[in-house]
């Protein structure tokens, strides 16, 4: 998973806030991820499996950090599914359409000029 798909993943499933911002889930990714091309500079950071459940670990113990469960609080945020309207939209609104657009919005340049 890229980082465009990780923060896809964070907006789609609500996590993204005024108090969570897009930096949290760079740093996060950035932390559990590696370069594909771990000697060229500048490589690409993909989360392969076991650094993705990484990467949620991380995420749970910095979104519910007051649960006694972070991991199992998260794993509901992830798992479950957001109530939809009668016309299947996401309530709030919340789930943007991935596009060119977008995706130059939330790509790794954009965050970290961020």
């Amino acid at each position: 998973m890229d980082l465009t798909n990780f923060i896809m993943l964070a907006v789609e499933r609500n996590m993204v806030s005024n108090k969570y911002g897009l930096d949290l889930f760079y740093r996060v990714f950035k932390e559990s991820s590696k370069p594909e091309l771990e000697n060229c500079a500048g490589g690409t950071s993909y989360l392969k499996n076991h650094d993705f459940f990484r990467a949620i670990q991380y995420l749970a113990k910095s979104l519910f950090a007051d649960d006694e469960s972070p991991v199992e609080k998260m794993f509901d945020k992830l798992l479950i599914d957001q109530v939809r309207t009668h016309d299947q939209q996401l309530v709030g609104g919340r789930s943007p359409k991935l596009g060119e657009e977008l995706t130059e919005v939330i790509s790794e340049e954009s965050i970290i000029v961020y």
